[in-house]
């Protein structure tokens, strides 16, 4: 984040933005965290930029974010599934 343009930012909020939206107004979220790691010491383990955009429903625990051990598996399948059901939700 340290490293990028003001231009690539604005872009990536405005994505963030509208999967939020979608999220909630297509998918029932009822919150979203946004999240995104910058430095080894904020746990970002490779030199990189992504944001992390999680969706929150009634009872799930905002202390889990994005670690998959934080989730229950789920399988390729309904993960594909579930990927369909994102992407249409945002075109």
């Amino acid at each position: 984040m340290l490293d990028l343009d003001a231009a690539t930012l604005e872009a990536v909020g405005f994505e963030a933005q509208s999967l939020g939206r979608a999220l909630v107004e297509r998918l029932d979220a009822t919150g979203i965290n946004i999240v995104q790691n910058n430095g080894i010491d904020a746990n970002q383990h490779y030199p990189h930029y992504h944001m992390h955009v999680v969706p929150r429903y009634p009872g799930s625990d905002p202390t889990k974010i994005y670690s998959e051990t934080d989730f229950e598996r789920i399988s390729i399948a309904e993960q594909r599934a579930l990927a369909a059901r994102i992407y249409r939700a945002v075109v």
